[in-house]
């Protein structure tokens, strides 16, 4: 398709839900599409309170978006497209992975997901038709079931006339309960230099299984739920500050009167997009190494004292064969934990010293360490 001249280029925002099975996610999400269809501009006023404890959720930088969106004068109608991953992986396939117990099954499958969404991402921003997206992985019944997801929800205007001054909001419907998981839509959003933002859906664990138990599918078992509420990562800047805007909502069936405020979040973010970082000096790049490496030896130091310290504290009550079984199973733990954050798939927060921080138990990173060792166990 050609370009149209003299016309704003879209924008793109990427808003990625967490919260437990039954919290109402997805409800949000098709409520917050609903809502934009064939309307003529967001529901966002010009008249926004300072901020104060009315509103039932928690919006980092609140202050800044009432004077930001208020003197905003952009009126873009957005565009969403929900991209849930209920829609992307088979029941029957999810249940073989949790049955496998195949953590890199799991990751494999999220990053093609990831993957898929950079291409749409891409094509908006290009202005190309939708049905012209770059196929970015092999697994072919991937790529057809979000080709398919996407295009059941192609705007006809958008397709034939082409809005290149559209606003598209991608909301990405999954558990999300790592931060990890959700960093990687932050580092697609700042690789193209487009808003993100986040909107977690507080829900009891006790109401999650209730809910759970009345789905007719993809009913999960209560255990999944508890463990899934014993590694749930809300989003919190201050543990890592790319998770600045975000919100707390609690979980509901009725979302309506909390639209607005979704509207209101989208519009900092879109104002606000994370761009990246300058290229390295390589003077920084050897100091990077240096921590990295520090950091790895010091969390093993850390991990060793707590596996220790864990395996007296347990092992009086155990009989000498659990004792040892117990005493393995910490061992590949402590390795497993190494090892994601050799990776990155554990993020350590930005700038928190770890030198000596196995000798200090009261330093944040000591904490940091022991808190993923102790959820784990």
């Amino acid at each position: 398709m050609c370009e149209i001249e003299n016309v704003p280029s879209p924008s793109v925002c990427i808003l990625v839900l967490s919260g437990l099975p039954g919290s109402g996610k997805s409800s949000l999400a098709r409520s917050f599409k609903t809502s934009h269809v064939k309307s003529s501009s967001p529901s966002i006023p010009q008249n926004i309170k300072s901020v104060s404890g009315e509103l039932p959720w928690k919006l980092e930088g609140r202050a800044s978006l009432d004077k930001e969106v208020a003197h905003d004068t952009r009126k873009e109608n957005f565009n969403v497209i929900l991209i849930s991953y209920d829609e992307l992986i088979p029941e029957e396939k999810e249940a073989q992975m949790i049955q496998s117990g195949i953590d890199s099954e799991w990751k494999t499958c999220r990053e093609q997901i990831v993957n898929c969404v950079e291409s749409l991402v891409h094509c908006l921003l290009s202005n190309k038709l939708l049905k012209n997206m770059v196929k970015p992985t092999d697994d072919e019944a991937l790529w057809e079931r979000f080709c398919h997801v996407i295009h059941n929800q192609e705007d006809d205007s958008m397709e034939q006339k082409g809005d290149k001054s559209s606003s598209y909001v991608l909301i990405i419907d999954d558990n999300m309960y790592y931060r990890s998981m959700r960093y990687r839509y932050f580092q697609l959003a700042r690789k193209f230099e487009q808003g993100f933002c986040q909107v977690h859906l507080h829900c009891t664990e006790n109401i999650a299984k209730e809910r759970n138990s009345k789905r007719k599918v993809r009913r999960v078992t209560d255990e999944v739920i508890t463990t899934m509420a014993t590694k749930m990562e809300v989003p919190d800047p201050s543990i890592d500050p790319w998770e600045k805007y975000f919100a707390v909502l609690e979980g509901s069936t009725d979302f309506q009167s909390q639209l607005c405020d979704i509207d209101r979040l989208l519009q900092l973010a879109i104002l606000n997009p994370p761009h990246s970082p300058v290229e390295d000096s390589q003077g920084k790049e050897e100091s990077r190494q240096i921590c990295s490496v520090n950091q790895l030896h010091q969390a093993d130091q850390i991990l060793r004292k707590l596996v220790s310290s864990r395996i007296k504290q347990t092992g009086t009550a155990m009989s000498q064969q659990e004792k040892s079984q117990f005493a393995k199973f910490c061992s590949m733990l402590k390795s497993q934990i190494l090892k994601e954050l050799r990776a990155g798939t554990i993020l350590v927060p930005t700038n928190m010293p770890t030198m000596d921080a196995s000798k200090m138990e009261d330093c944040q990173f000591y904490k940091f360490v022991e808190t993923i060792f102790n959820k784990r166990t």
